[in-house]
C-alpha cells in the first residue's frame, strides 16, 4: 500500500507544531523535509529516538510550552513519522521527491534550508547527537 501524500492541512499542523519550539535551532518544515530525506538516503537507519531532538533544537525533550498535552506530543511524533514514511515510499518507488520549500516574501523558494539540513545529515550521523549546526 502506498503511503499517502500529506494533505495541506496536515502540513499546516506540522508547521504550526514546529513553530512552537522556542529554540532558535529548531527546524522549520523545509529543514525537516531535507533532514528526513537525507536520513532516508543515508547508509544506516537512525531511529526517531536519536533524531527527534535535532528537530526541536536539541535536548532530551522539547520545551514544556511546546506541547499542551501528551496527546500533542504523540500527534507531533506521528506527523513526523508519517512524513518520513511518505518521503521513504516516494524515494523507494523511484518517483521524484519534490522537496517542501518555503517561499520568501517575493514568492521565491531558495531551498537553502532544505539543502543545509540535507548536507548536515552527514555531520549528524558521523558525530552522533552533536549539533550539526550551531
Amino acid at each position: 500500500m502506498r503511503t499517502p501524500k500529506p494533505t495541506d492541512a496536515e502540513l499546516d499542523d506540522l508547521t504550526e507544531a514546529l513553530g512552537r519550539f522556542r529554540d532558535e535551532r529548531a527546524m522549520n518544515l523545509e529543514e525537516l523535509d531535507g533532514f528526513i530525506a537525507a536520513l532516508i538516503c543515508g547508509p544506516s537507519t537512525i531511529p526517531p529516538s536519536e533524531f527527534l531532538s535535532e528537530i526541536w533544537g536539541g535536548g532530551e525533550m522539547a520545551d514544556a510550552e511546546s506541547f499542551a498535552s501528551e496527546e500533542d506530543v504523540q500527534r507531533f511524533v506521528k506527523a513526523v513519522i508519517q512524513h518520513w514514511n511518505f518521503v521513504a515510499a516516494t524515494l523507494q518507488s523511484g518517483d521524484f521527491h519534490l522537496p517542501l520549500l518555503l517561499e520568501d516574501n517575493t514568492g521565491t523558494a531558495h531551498a537553502n534550508d532544505w539543502c543545509a539540513w540535507f548536507r548536515a545529515r552527514h555531520e549528524f550521523t558521523t558525530r552522533g547527537l552533536a549539533r550539526s549546526r550551531q
